[in-house]
């Protein structure tokens, strides 16, 4: 028996073109692989592919053999596409309250493996997350550019992280699409 996995890039311009990237041949007692090297804010879809031998009844068991393929759901998957996270900055407080701002960031990503692939792929700002101590603790719109944290511990160490939550322009483009058609 033979695992195979397929990797194929999916286009979200226009109409569903699809590109064959690569196929990564596992042995056949693998459960699980990573895939490496692929391009961020890029949308895959997923195959994985079981070939076997299969004995046919007949005369002779050495020209009864027959190649079978099994083949998987897809599994379809984006990657990510980060920014450059936006950093808060402590504008005021008091002994309960802290009050953070920061800008938004800038909303593009390089993409790919050498000076002759490189180019630009535009995002989409989403929202933020605001975690606080490695735990999220609120979502915030895109437009919000800052905030008050309030029943905060005098004395008390706190670490704040602010993600920027991102996708691609045409993966934007691509589900709005969708949602129109719905309505």
């Amino acid at each position: 028996m033979l695992v195979r996995v397929r990797v194929t890039q999916v286009e979200q311009t226009g109409g569903s073109h699809e590109q064959v990237a690569r196929h990564l041949t596992l042995p056949p007692d693998c459960s699980c692989t990573t895939v490496t090297g692929l391009e961020p804010g890029v949308t895959y879809k997923f195959i994985v592919e079981a070939v076997t031998s299969v004995h046919t009844d007949g005369d002779s068991p050495a020209d009864d053999r027959r190649t079978t393929s099994v083949l998987s759901k897809p599994l379809v998957a984006r990657t990510r596409a980060p920014c450059e996270p936006p950093r808060p900055l402590v504008t005021a407080f008091t002994p309960s309250t802290v009050r953070l701002q920061w800008r938004r960031p800038l909303l593009d990503a390089l993409v790919g493996a050498g000076a002759a692939v490189t180019r630009h792929v535009r995002l989409s700002l989403e929202g933020y997350r605001l975690d606080i101590n490695g735990q999220p603790h609120m979502r915030l719109s895109a437009a919000t550019h800052e905030c008050t944290l309030i029943k905060c511990r005098p004395g008390k160490t706190y670490s704040i992280t602010l993600v920027a939550l991102t996708c691609t322009d045409s993966a934007r483009k691509a589900r709005n699409k969708k949602v129109s058609r719905l309505i």
